[in-house]
């Protein structure tokens, strides 16, 4: 069994530490940590390298381990080599505690989802740029290091890049953009920029960039923009008209389409009340908004009179609880034309075309619709004595001349309310509305009868006309078709009495 060599002299001096009462000065021979005897080797082996020094794990007697450093202090000419021993337990653990914090945020940066990049102010170039900033723009990791921080930026947005962290630079608290990073395929990124100045921070000294890849966003911003711009174009062409109004009826926006119909410019009409008020006949749209009171949106659906003398058809729906909304979209279609029409179909349908008076069809609706209101109506049923000679004997124009005059007589003596119907041949009815009683229906259809019956123009002379009538009061909740059939009975009872 070979001998280990033995270690030369070291003589026990300690030049630095010499107050610390763990290492007694008096002996070199400190109990050493097994596991350092050969570290102890190789220092004793290179003790004349220049600036030697070795960190051994001591203690004296009972107690914890410490970090000793031993470091060649002087070398004497008699060949006896002097060490200094300083206890460093404190500054390694440090270190240790620093190298590991430094591991730690390494790997934190390394698979963070934001990208970090640290610019040196002198030159502004990348001292500093995280695994994932560096895949992010496809270069490998560690190459983007000493390149310059604009080379990075698309061209595009370079120019006001550079111009905002001129204007940030120094200023407090960081600053946030977005740009677009050029990658190594040359494609764009787009990113959001947090910028922080660090440069006085001892331990930093530069710029530090957080960036987070946007482009996702970006892409939805841009469909949503588009979406909107196709919105807008969509309802400004549109043949009805919308109008959003908020909570308090102010509007919000306004298509084209119905600013016109309101008579006002867009610009004009935005923020200002809805001009929706109400009338005696009804609603009405235009003009000035009301200042007594809200518009009344709960009366919608309906139609009402705008500008001009033009109708619309206004819907209102109240999404109030909708937070894109929180308020009313009312949509308004112009239905001038159709009213035109609706009333052309319904003097076609219920006029009669010769007197313009009401048909049967119509009297018949007009004495249903005030029943049903609760008003009485008196039903006075007339037939012309002697028109059937004017018409025989000077034929059907003249005959028709007769109806028309006898119509206008008609027309002359009944009130606002009430319906005058020619039923067919010489046959007319009328209506009297909110009639109390049968006397008072008598008393009128006999003034009637006065104006009607007499003398009457015509190309071929003066003829004479008699009328014969009758009469019944309707009730609410009555029959139409039996009102008319009394009186319609009266008047042929009345004709038997003076044939008889």
């Amino acid at each position: 069994m070979t001998e280990p060599a033995a270690r030369p002299a070291l003589t026990p001096v300690a030049v630095v530490g010499r107050d610390d009462p763990r290492f007694p000065l008096d002996d070199y021979h400190l109990e050493l940590h097994p596991d350092d005897e050969e570290n102890l080797d190789a220092f004793i082996a290179h003790v004349d390298v220049e600036d030697a020094h070795a960190i051994l794990r001591c203690r004296a007697g009972p107690g914890r381990w410490r970090l000793v450093e031993h470091r060649v202090q002087e070398r004497r000419d008699d060949g006896v080599t002097v060490l200094a021993r300083v206890d460093v337990t404190a500054r390694e653990q440090a270190r240790e505690r620093d190298g590991r914090a430094e591991a730690y945020w390494r790997t934190v940066l390394r698979n963070g989802h934001e990208s970090i990049a640290v610019v040196e102010p002198l030159g502004l170039t990348i001292a500093h740029a995280s695994d994932r900033l560096t895949s992010l723009l496809g270069y490998p990791p560690g190459s983007l290091v000493g390149s310059r921080a604009f080379w990075h930026v698309d061209r595009r947005d370079l120019a006001a890049v550079r111009t905002m962290t001129a204007q940030w630079a120094g200023s407090a608290g960081p600053r946030v953009s977005e740009f677009r990073l050029r990658a190594r395929d040359g494609t764009a990124v787009w990113v959001e920029s947090v910028l922080s100045d660090a440069r006085d921070d001892p331990a930093v000294q530069a710029y530090v960039l957080n960036l987070r890849e946007i482009g996702d966003r970006k892409l939805a911003e841009e469909q949503l923009r588009s979406s909107e711009q196709l919105f807008r174009i969509l309802v400004h062409h549109l043949a009805d008209g919308a109008i959003v109004v908020d909570d308090d009826a102010r509007i919000v926006f306004v298509s084209e389409r119905a600013a016109e119909a309101l008579g006002a410019g867009v610009d004009d009409l935005r923020g200002t009340v809805v001009p929706l008020r109400e009338t005696d006949d009804g609603l009405e749209l235009g003009g000035e908004p009301p200042t007594d009171r809200p518009p009344p949106l709960y009366r919608l659906p309906t139609e009402v009179l705008g500008p001009r003398g033009r109708w619309y058809h206004l819907a209102g729906h109240d999404l109030s609880d909708d937070p894109v909304v929180s308020g009313w979209i009312l949509v308004l279609r112009d239905v001038t034309d159709s009213r035109v029409r609706v009333a052309r179909l319904r003097r076609e349908v219920e006029e009669d075309p010769l007197t313009g008076l009401l048909n049967r069809r119509g009297l018949e609706s007009r004495v249903a619709a005030h029943l049903a209101a609760g008003r009485t109506v008196g039903v006075g049923f007339l037939d012309l004595d002697g028109f059937k000679t004017v018409n025989d004997t000077y034929g059907h124009s003249s005959g028709d001349a007769l109806l028309c005059a006898v119509a206008a007589r008609l027309k002359r003596c009944v009130r606002p309310d009430d319906e005058v119907a020619r039923f067919g041949g010489d046959e007319f009815v009328i209506a009297f509305v909110d009639l109390p009683s049968e006397s008072e229906l008598v008393e009128m259809t006999n003034r009637v009868l006065d104006a009607v019956a007499g003398s009457y123009s015509t190309d071929h002379g003066t003829v004479e006309v008699g009328v014969s009538a009758g009469w019944s009061v309707a009730l609410p909740g009555t029959d139409v078709q039996e009102a008319l059939r009394r009186a319609d009975f009266r008047m042929y009872e009345q004709k038997r009495r003076l044939r008889g």
